[in-house]
């Protein structure tokens, strides 16, 4: 069982960005690598399924600005009653956070964009703020998964 325990241990450190030296036996980790590693899994352009029976789709655009800041900036392409969100998020544990407010004052919620294999997902933080979503948007919202575009 502890054999168990270490291997997981040092497998979680290695996913981390730690690296292991043989000879001495000794665990490094550099923080920049991890940055780097974790900015070129979630930065990119990502888009939403076009809705059944047309062409719109929503897409969303992350870049790093540092320093554990992201600018996100979703729109509906060629829509003139689309969605339209430029904001800078915050990251905590591989997800983003958007306070709401700091984009319109009379919103409470958090939108949360979380990441797993090549795709991120939209959401609020609390199910009961799902309509803050679609304050930015003419029609839809911008709640949904969005595919990374290679």
């Amino acid at each position: 069982m502890q054999k168990i325990l270490a291997i997981g241990l040092i497998n979680m450190l290695l996913l981390s960005g730690c690296s292991f030296d043989n000879r001495s036996g000794q665990f490094s980790l550099d923080l920049n690598n991890a940055d780097n590693q974790r900015d070129n899994t979630i930065t990119g352009t990502y888009q939403t399924k076009p809705v059944q029976g047309g062409q719109r789709y929503e897409e969303m655009r992350i870049e790093s600005l540092g320093q554990d800041v992201y600018q996100v900036l979703i729109n509906t392409p060629d829509v003139v009653d689309g969605c339209q969100f430029n904001a800078q998020a915050k990251i905590n544990n591989g997800q983003l956070f958007i306070p709401l407010s700091e984009q319109n004052p009379r919103l409470r919620s958090t939108m949360k964009i979380t990441f797993n294999r090549g795709k991120a997902t939209v959401d609020s933080t609390r199910p009961e703020h799902f309509n803050d979503l679609k304050t930015f948007c003419g029609s839809g919202s911008l709640v949904g998964k969005y595919h990374k575009i290679p």
